[in-house]
């Protein structure tokens, strides 16, 4: 699919939701969601890019790694609401998998991927409970 072929459908996927939950669709509202599905069409366009080009590559992060978000995030949950500060931490990967880990390693509540050196292959997260998740690890060892 060429480029603006494949924007357009973003485009128009994303401002069809949002015009689907808004209960007075008017002109504001129209431009709101307009707006705001051109940055989110750039973005899934460039995220699609960055995670085809590492599942090309050898070291891609296994398929299994779906199977460990959901446990991960109701525990991560539970930490959100009992310990709402954190600190800073890194992690290290190999290169070629910085994208689909920093998006599943974000996904739960617990962490967010605040720097990443794809040179390097280190991210930066902040961890609410400073210490590395189950997934982390999981992650960072190719389990």
């Amino acid at each position: 699919m060429n480029r603006p072929a494949e924007a357009l459908l973003w485009w128009v996927a994303l401002t069809a939701g949002y015009l689907g939950m808004v209960s007075t669709i008017s002109l504001t509202e129209f431009v709101v969601g307009a707006t705001g599905s051109a940055v989110g069409a750039a973005a899934a366009m460039g995220a699609r890019r960055v995670l085809a080009a590492e599942r090309t590559g050898a070291s891609s992060v296994p398929p299994k790694a779906l199977l460990w978000l959901p446990p991960q995030i109701l525990g991560d949950t539970v930490r959100v609401l009992w310990s709402p500060q954190g600190d800073w931490g890194e992690m290290r990967m190999g290169q070629g998998r910085l994208g689909a880990v920093t998006l599943l390693v974000s996904v739960a509540p617990a962490s967010y991927v605040g720097e990443a050196d794809p040179e390097s292959g280190r991210l930066v997260l902040h961890r609410v409970d400073g210490r590395p998740s189950a997934l982390e690890k999981r992650l960072a060892g190719g389990t």
